[in-house]
């Protein structure tokens, strides 16, 4: 009966974080698309460096702002209000070195920004896994 509780807490759990990331999602584009101008724009792709492949769900950052968005499956993001003036925007995904890039964002044109980001390996310590025999008592029936 303990084990049922434990999953079900954890399932609990999961459910909420998830839940708490989807509505940050929606908070962020909800951000991005009140009151913004049109020229106030940050557009542009994300390949690997490597093979000039498009990178989907990049995540792509305006630093010190709470301004963002991911990439699509060709690689391209919109970043909409952002302000006006010299940005920094960061890219960056699991496996790959982030990277960070200025531009200056203008009020009548989208500013345009790609990235070619380089993978990096990633590698993990060892995993020890043990194990022990419960001896169980009981009946032998025949």
């Amino acid at each position: 009966m303990r084990r049922g509780r434990v999953v079900r807490r954890w399932m609990r759990r999961t459910l909420y974080a998830m839940i708490a990331t989807a509505g940050g999602a929606i908070a962020a584009t909800a951000q991005q698309t009140a009151g913004a101008a049109p020229g106030r724009t940050v557009i542009g792709q994300v390949v690997n460096a490597e093979t000039k492949a498009p990178l989907p769900d990049v995540m792509v950052l305006v630093t010190g702002t709470k301004l963002g968005s991911t990439t699509n499956a060709d690689g391209r993001f919109i970043i909409r209000g952002v302000p006006a003036g010299a940005q920094t925007v960061r890219a960056q995904l699991l496996g790959y070195a982030p990277q960070e890039q200025s531009v200056t964002v203008a009020e009548d044109a989208p500013a345009t920004v790609n990235f070619a980001l380089k993978s990096v390996p990633y590698t993990l310590g060892p995993v020890v896994v043990t194990a022990s025999a419960l001896l169980r008592l009981g009946r032998v029936r025949s």
